[in-house]
Parts: C-alpha cells; structure tokens; sequence
C-alpha cells in the first residue's frame, strides 16, 4: 500500500478553486509565467480550464490569463474549443466527458507561445460504494495557541482492489449544513439557510492491497452537527502522472514550511511548450474518473455529546446586547459559507 497523504491547502487552485498564493521562482527576465489548472472527467461537466500568470519573481499575486486559445483533442480526430466564461476561466460544452481507451491532450495558445499536454487516457478504479465516519481526535492549536486534541469525526470510505494493481485516487469533500436562525421569525424567509461550507482540504493516495477502511477528512465538532451535516464525497481516479505531481505538492509543503512561509518553489505538470521547452507552464491538466457518495450525520449518531454554545443568539452570562448578537441570529442569510440558500436542495432528507 502507498502512503496516504491529507493535504491542507488553503489556497491552492484545484477543482474548481482559485490559485491565491504559491510562491514561485521565477529568473529575473522572466516576467510572465502561466499557470493551469484543468480537468476532465467522465461525468457530466461542465469542466473548467483556469489560466492566470504572475507578473514578477517578487509577487505573490495571480493574475487571469485571458484572451488564450484553449482545445481539447483526442486520438479518433475529435477537437473541442474551451470557450472564455469569465476572465480566465475557459468552459468545455457539459456534453463532452471522458471515455476509455480513448487518448486525450490539451492545447494552450497564448499570443505566440503554443503548449501542448502530454497524451492522458482516464484512469478506471473501483468507484466509491460508502461512506461511513468514525469519532477521533487530532492535535491542533486551541483558543490559546497551545497544542491541544480537538474531538471530531472523520470521514473513512472501504477500499477495494481486487486486482490488486496499484491504483491511485484523490479525495475532496462538500460539506452542507442546516442552520437555523433562533431569533427569527417562524414565517420569515430567513429562518433556515442550508449552507454549503469552504473547505479546500483534500487527500490523496496510493493503493495496491485493498480491503481496508480509508480516513478522508477530518471535521470538528461544531454547532453545525445540531440538525443535519451533510458530506458529499468525491474520489477522483487518477494516473500516476497526476499522483506524482501531488505528491510534489505535498513533499514541498512538507519540506519547505507552512504553505504562506516556505521558500519559492516551482512544480512543472504536463504541459510544455510546443517550441521552446525553457519556457514553462506550471499546473497540471489531466483526465479523471468520478464517483461520488453523500452521508448525513447528525448530534444523535455521535459517540458523545457536543458541546454546543447555547447563548450563541440568546446570550445571558455575560448579558450582551441586541445590536451586538450576530446578524445571522435574526436573519440565516447572513451566515458565511461558499453557498448561502434559502431553498431546500433536492437531495436533503
């Protein structure tokens, strides 16, 4: 079995995120970059192609890339254009999606410089069948800053392999929430918000034995296990090229410090320019097989009792007053998440 790796980034571009910061050394005449992040799945898109670039070896900042050329090809004489969404950001039509035994690569014209992908085919494993928890406890910085276990669960998913090849995957979560505004109005439009949280986390890992359970992700406890805390799984089936260049990731965040406090690092994907291979395209396009699985957990299926704030919108001791209770408290729509809404999803129980 490889080893399992559990990545926090808290601003690394992937799926569907957005690049805010990686450092990167770049020669001093070298003032323009590219960087991609893309993919391509074999379930219903739309999938996304994001370019941006960074202007000086010194800045940090990222910069979209628009105006870029960007087409997808396939060895059977298939080509699909990528069109600009927004700044960029480049769209592939919903209906295309990966197929077996089909091999894919990615072109990128920007101005003058072409760069192409390597030859990706998709990647089949044993899609997700469950998805269970179990209560654990990580150590993590408190209130204090001091080391402490945190009490939480963590997400775990049965590994198959029964052919016992190796096999390589990623994880990501959705987590979503109910939450209930206490001082609102019964009738009032903001009383119940489901709420689909941030969380950029997301693990990787290599397999050649099987039959084991997987830990995913870790959640602490929070209010937000009071009424229903659904998690959507996604494993991402992958190739080795893919997991290498995760792998890079990992091992220079391992080596170099927090993601905000290491040296300026570069890590090279697939793509290459078409004509002179000095310059780079930093990022990674590939093609992955999906699968997916959602678990709703509540406070009732936990091993032990959470300790909510229950003075978190009717406080008493100390006594503090109305115009200082969070603004969420009388109207959900208030709360902060990714995804705010008012209307109950389709799949909610």
């Amino acid at each position: 079995m490889r080893p399992v790796y559990i990545i926090s980034l808290l601003s690394l571009l992937f799926l569907g995120q957005c690049i805010d910061r990686i450092d990167i050394h770049l020669d001093e005449g070298y003032l323009r970059i590219p960087l991609i992040d893309g993919y391509l799945t074999d379930s219903e898109g739309p999938h996304y192609v994001k370019l941006s670039y960074v202007k000086s070896p010194t800045e940090s900042k990222y910069y979209p890339l628009e105006g870029a050329s960007v087409l997808l090809k396939d060895n059977r004489g298939n080509d699909w254009a990528f069109f600009e969404f927004q700044a960029g950001t480049y769209v592939l039509p919903s209906y295309v999606r990966a197929e077996e035994n089909v091999i894919y690569s990615l072109h990128v014209a920007i101005g003058e410089d072409q760069y192409i992908s390597s030859d990706i085919s998709l990647r089949k494993n044993p899609p997700i069948h469950s998805i269970g928890f179990k209560d654990d406890s990580i150590r993590a910085l408190d209130y204090n800053e001091r080391l402490a276990y945190q009490k939480g669960i963590t997400l775990t998913t049965p590994i198959e392999n029964p052919d016992k090849e190796e096999n390589y995957y990623l994880f990501r979560v959705e987590p979503t929430y109910l939450f209930i505004a206490e001082k609102a109005g019964d009738m009032s439009p903001g009383k119940r918000c489901y709420i689909t949280d941030f969380d950029r986390t997301f693990s990787i890992m290599g397999d050649r034995a099987g039959g084991y359970d997987h830990g995913i992700s870790f959640y602490p406890y929070s209010e937000k296990f009071r009424h229903n805390f659904s998690f959507l799984v996604r494993q991402f089936s992958m190739t080795k090229e893919a997991f290498d260049f995760w792998e890079k990731v990992l091992y220079q965040i391992e080596n170099k410090g927090g993601l905000f406090d290491r040296p300026g690092f570069t890590i090279r994907g697939n793509m290459k320019h078409v004509q002179d291979e000095s310059k780079q395209m930093l990022g990674l396009f590939t093609v992955y097989s999906l699968s997916e699985q959602r678990i709703f957990i509540n406070e009732d299926q936990l091993a032990h009792k959470i300790p909510f704030d229950i003075h978190y919108c009717f406080p008493i001791v100390p006594p503090t007053p109305p115009d200082e209770i969070p603004a969420e408290c009388f109207d959900c729509r208030f709360k902060y998440g990714l995804n705010v809404s008012i209307i109950k999803p389709d799949w909610w129980l």
